[in-house]
């Protein structure tokens, strides 16, 4: 039964119960024993417009939040609270299974983790306002630092790690770089930009065998951008789209060697497409509504026998201060597809209102989220993408002119899921790969045809000597000519790119590109001729660029 108006949130309560720390000795230990690990009891409560039972999530410094419990009594303990400063913990109540009745007002909780401090107390905070300044490539690698104090907080834990260096406590200075970005995000804000265009944002590539290009959102104008790839990179950019803060989630596709985009308009919330010709770009808005976002996780695909598909997101506001997310799906059969050749769907079984407004470039809390798209060898559409509710990564098929979804990964203690990945193979196998969001590494399912679930392994768990680094963003999938899947994806840590590999049904991986830049952002793969083509977003880490001025290409 709907809420009815004026009874709808939960109200939170939650009160700091306990606080376990170790000796302070064991943070100058060579290894920081998971056994020793700081934690945090809490107490939870909370009262509804309802009978019906709560769960509770919870968030550290602004991240991301945890799966729902249903138990009042939670105990939380995270690598990142080795960090010996106060954090900030949010707590928030729903009803169960209810999104709509989740309380807009979390309970804050600051607790000090600092050894030193022998009698430790948590200050509640009821309804306070949060900063919401969004590290603006949490949805191009890096999905774990979402929040804007994510900055201050990146800084303090880079302050303490070098002192830490200073006097020989590697380990721990380690832990504290990575736990303090979270995922290593060196950023800034546009101000910072040099002078001169700044490409590397939402970019894709493509290859037909004859030409590469990449695609590009450019920082600086807000652009859309097209370029040539070459032996040494990406050249000859050309500018597609200038109407207003265009080419968002651009994802590009080759036909007969020209360029069509489908990309967001950020400007006006629409899908916008560009088809490219010997006369130079032609664009159109596809999809557009008063009051609705449209064209947040933007891909397109090439349908068997011509054509293409777009799968995307809309969001709207509600009146309570919520919002509802909806996935989308755009189909035509012509190769130079006019605006009026495209068919809609709205996809039902993927929308959800979430009491939750979040800013525009944070992670939204609903379903439908990394949507990506492809195509069986008959030409149905399958679609895999992220419940962020669930949380759960999720297929949806088409056949029999039905939609069916099945739930691939939910395991609550893992956190499904963040840039989910989708191939098929030319025996309509599926491949899937994925981050998850509490364990931070790396996963990949693979279904045989016609199989509807299938084992969930882990690629990348992130351990590396002396820290465990994040694994796992901008992910990105591609069969080889055998049909074995190639994940190339962030360390989080490093901000290197790593491929993986499987051969007799293991996985393994190394560094495909490292550098003076850190690399990992919108990263997109595509066959050329023999070769792999890899394409990324990058950052200047030493002038802490929101965005780097050249998209960096592997082969």
């Amino acid at each position: 039964m709907p809420f009815a108006p004026g009874e709808r949130y939960v109200e939170t309560s939650a009160e700091l119960a306990r606080v376990n720390l170790p000796d302070a000795e064991a943070y100058a230990a060579a290894t920081l024993s998971p056994d020793e690990q700081p934690s945090i009891e809490l107490s939870l409560e909370g009262s509804g417009p309802r009978s019906e039972s709560l769960e509770w999530q919870y968030r550290i410094n602004g991240g991301a939040w945890s799966p729902y419990t249903r138990e009042p009594s939670l105990t939380i303990s995270r690598i990142e609270m080795w960090v010996p400063l106060k954090h900030e913990i949010e707590i928030r109540a729903r009803h169960q299974g209810r999104p709509e009745s989740t309380d807009p007002t979390p309970t804050k909780l600051m607790v000090d983790l600092r050894p030193s401090t022998s009698v430790l107390a948590g200050a509640t905070e009821r309804g306070a306002e949060t900063q919401s300044s969004i590290d603006q490539e949490s949805e191009n690698g890096c999905a774990s630092s979402s929040s804007g104090k994510g900055a201050l907080w990146l800084v303090l834990a880079m302050l303490l790690s070098l002192a830490l260096l200073r006097r020989r406590q590697t380990t721990l200075a380690i832990l504290l770089l990575a736990a303090g970005s979270q995922t290593g995000c060196l950023i800034g804000t546009d101000t910072k930009l040099e002078k001169g265009p700044a490409y590397g944002r939402w970019s894709d590539v493509a290859s037909d065998g004859v030409r590469a290009v990449a695609s590009s959102y450019e920082s600086r104008s807000g652009n859309l951008a097209l370029g040539t790839v070459v032996a040494s990179g990406v050249k000859a950019f050309q500018i597609v789209d200038e109407d207003g803060d265009v080419g968002a989630w651009s994802s590009v596709e080759l036909v007969d060697g020209f360029a069509r985009i489908a990309y967001q308009d950020r400007g006006q919330g629409r899908l916008k497409f560009a088809i490219e010709s010997v006369a130079g770009f032609e664009t159109y808005a596809i999809d557009q509504s008063d009051g609705v976002t449209i064209g947040r996780y933007t891909t397109l695909a090439k349908r068997p026998g011509g054509g293409f598909g777009i799968v995307y997101l809309a969001e709207r506001p509600t009146d309570e201060g919520g919002v509802i997310t909806q996935l989308r799906y755009a189909e035509t059969s012509e190769s130079t597809p006019t605006k009026e050749s495209w068919s809609l769907e709205p996809l039902q079984f993927a929308r959800i209102e979430a009491a939750e407004s979040r800013p525009v470039d944070a992670v939204p809390l609903g379903t439908g989220l990394f949507a990506k798209l492809a195509y069986t060898s008959s030409g149905e559409p399958v679609l895999a993408y992220c419940d962020t509710t669930a949380p759960a990564l999720v297929v949806a098929r088409h056949t029999g002119g039905e939609w069916s979804t099945n739930i691939i990964d939910d395991n609550a203690e893992t956190g499904p899921c963040a840039f989910a990945a989708l191939a098929i193979g030319g025996d309509d196998s599926v491949h899937l790969a994925y981050q998850t969001t509490i364990a931070n590494d790396l996963r990949y399912v693979g279904l045989a045809p016609g199989q509807l679930v299938g084992e969930v392994v882990v690629v990348d768990d992130g351990v590396r000597p002396a820290t465990q680094h994040p694994v796992g963003g901008s992910a990105s999938i591609i069969l080889d000519s055998s049909g074995s899947p190639i994940i190339v994806y962030q360390d989080g840590y490093t901000l290197e790119i790593r491929k993986a590999t499987q051969s007799g049904g293991a996985w393994t991986h190394d560094v495909a590109a490292s550098g003076p830049a850190a690399l990992g952002f919108s990263v997109g793969m595509a066959w050329f001729k023999d070769q792999l083509i890899i394409s990324s977003g990058a950052v200047n880490r030493e002038k802490l660029q929101a965005h780097q001025v050249t998209t960096t290409v592997i082969k």
